[in-house]
């Protein structure tokens, strides 16, 4: 009670409100949990930990480099339509830009070098046989997808 004789029901009701807010964000599913991943061609040489390997393929999906490293294998990046949950969350946890930002990079690579942004692909299958037939291909999948993945075909890293 407080000094006037009542519950302080109020303040109470806000703390425990706080609580609760803060621990179904701690619990809540996300794509923190690393839902994605991004694939290559077995025949990629590349191993890299986590973190240098996302900075190589911000690097090559964005043609800020042509080569993967310590090779002479060319990088072919395959990306998903805007709308796709891999290419969404691509772009906010690997790239770290949002679709304006984005959209403006490959407007000033256009006018500069005449480079266009990854090739879109709609269906996983048809991201995964691409990636086959290309030693220096990499695409994002669904980390549901990375269960069976298709001979030829290995994961550089989950986000």
């Amino acid at each position: 009670m407080n000094q006037l004789g009542r519950p302080q029901r109020k303040s109470s009701i806000i703390l425990l409100s706080m609580i609760c807010l803060i621990l179904s964000s701690l619990y809540s599913p996300s794509f923190a949990e690393e839902s994605f991943a991004v694939v290559i061609n077995i025949s990629n040489p590349f191993k890299s930990q986590r973190h240098n390997a996302i900075s190589v393929i911000t690097r090559l999906y964005l043609k800020k480099g042509k080569m993967w490293p310590d090779s002479d294998i060319t990088c072919r990046a395959f990306d998903r339509y805007a709308t796709s949950a891999e290419h969404k969350q691509f772009v906010e946890h690997i790239l770290q830009m949002n679709e304006g930002r984005l959209s403006e990079h490959w407007a000033k690579m256009k006018q500069l070098r005449g480079d266009t942004s990854p090739r879109k692909i709609k269906t996983t299958r048809i991201l995964l046989k691409l990636i086959q037939k290309n030693p220096g291909a990499f695409g994002i999948v669904n980390r549901k997808e990375t269960v069976d993945l298709p001979k030829g075909i290995r994961v550089l890293f989950y986000f």
